[in-house]
């Protein structure tokens, strides 16, 4: 018995090993073969186009994630100012030294980084040491690496490191940027080729249904 089913997208010549639906070959007339194979096609084409979808917030996410961080960014930058300038983030107005423990956190880096971000993120050394963190973490969230992670987090990173720092993440932004204009492109085109083929099955099942009303009628 001759078969032909969903679970090859293969060609008619390979029917033997091809299963559309359980359809027997030998029974099935060509009307429902080939409902049967529109039918797939028009699932192929909804697969593409889900993936597509998930592409796109995929990439939605990832930007919005970059401009949440350029943010951060500029929020750091804006900390170096007056005599301390040219220095680290840490000597800074903003992160006071009376705030935090700065030799203890340096060498909590220095020990043990991965423990030490977690225990500065639940405000271990207080919150100059947290919100250092935090702007950490999300530069690694974001696909940097971990010397610029720990180097931001224990505030030894200085305002030309920074300003690398956001030459990379608005490049980044903008490659993602780019992308997201042509997955726009890929998804429009998806969506028509969805619609058309849902009319080819909606066409091909509407003329079989009035094929065989024809037959019936003229059997009276």
């Amino acid at each position: 018995m001759t078969r032909i089913g969903s679970g090859s997208a293969g060609g008619l010549s390979g029917v033997s090993s091809i299963s559309l639906d359980g359809l027997d070959l030998n029974t099935a007339d060509i009307e429902t073969l080939l409902a049967a194979v529109q039918l797939r096609r028009a699932d192929l084409i909804e697969d593409q186009l889900r993936k597509q979808v998930q592409d796109v917030q995929g990439r939605n996410d990832a930007l919005a994630s970059l401009n949440t961080l350029k943010g951060g960014i500029s929020t750091q930058a804006s900390y170096f100012g007056g005599d301390t300038a040219k220095g680290q983030l840490i000597d800074q107005a903003h992160y006071n030294p009376s705030n935090y423990e700065k030799e203890r956190l340096r060498k909590a880096y220095t020990e043990n980084p991965e423990q030490a971000l977690a225990d500065a993120k639940a405000g271990v050394y207080g919150n100059a040491g947290k919100e250092l963190a935090e702007f950490a973490q999300s530069l690694r969230n974001n696909g940097f690496d971990d010397q610029t992670v720990f180097k931001v987090a224990n505030g030894s990173v200085t305002a030309a490191e920074l300003d690398s720092v956001k030459t990379t993440t608005n490049a980044k932004a903008d490659n993602l940027s780019s992308s997201q204009q042509l997955d726009m492109i890929r998804l429009q085109a998806l969506q028509q080729r969805r619609t058309e083929s849902f009319d080819v099955v909606t066409n091909t099942y509407k003329k079989m249904g009035d094929s065989r009303a024809s037959v019936v009628s003229n059997m009276r």
